[in-house]
C-alpha cells in the first residue's frame, strides 16, 4: 500500500520534472532558435533552491493527480488520459495564460510552455496509471 500512496506519486513526479528539464534545457534550445523564442538570464540566482522547488511542485503536482485519479475510481488508460488532457487544459493553460493576457509574456514562448508542461503532465499521469490500471 505504501508503495501505491507514496512511492508511485514520486516516481511519476520525478518523471515529469525529468521531461520538464529536458524541455527546458536542449528542446529549448533547438526551438528558441527556429521560432525565436525569448532567451533567460545567462546565468540565474539560486540555481539549486530554483531546481529544489521546482521538482517540489512535481511532487505535489503528482500527489494531487494521484489522489484525483483514485477519487475519480479511474482504473483504465481509456478513462485516465482524457482525464490528464482536461487537468492540463483546464487550470495549466488557462491559469497560465494570465501571464499573455496581463504580464505581456510572449506568446510563442507561453505556447512553447504550454507544450512542455503538457509532456510533464501527460508523463506524471501516464506512470500513475501505469501502477494504479
Amino acid at each position: 500500500m505504501i508503495f501505491n500512496n507514496v512511492i508511485v506519486p514520486l516516481i511519476a513526479g520525478t518523471a515529469g520534472f525529468i521531461s520538464a528539464f529536458i524541455w527546458s534545457g536542449p528542446i529549448f534550445v533547438i526551438f528558441s532558435k527556429i521560432i525565436h523564442l525569448p532567451q533567460p538570464p545567462q546565468k540565474p540566482k539560486n540555481l539549486l533552491i530554483k531546481i529544489s522547488l521546482n521538482y517540489f511542485v512535481f511532487i505535489i503536482t503528482s500527489f494531487s493527480m494521484s489522489i484525483l485519479l483514485h477519487s475519480l475510481a479511474i482504473s483504465s488508460f481509456q478513462n485516465g488520459i482524457p482525464l490528464i488532457l482536461l487537468m492540463w487544459l483546464g487550470f495549466i493553460v488557462t491559469s497560465s495564460s494570465i501571464d499573455v493576457i496581463w504580464k505581456d509574456k510572449s506568446l510563442k514562448l507561453w505556447v512553447f510552455e504550454c507544450a512542455s508542461a503538457f509532456c510533464a503532465i501527460l508523463i506524471t499521469g501516464l506512470v500513475l496509471l501505469l501502477f494504479y490500471v
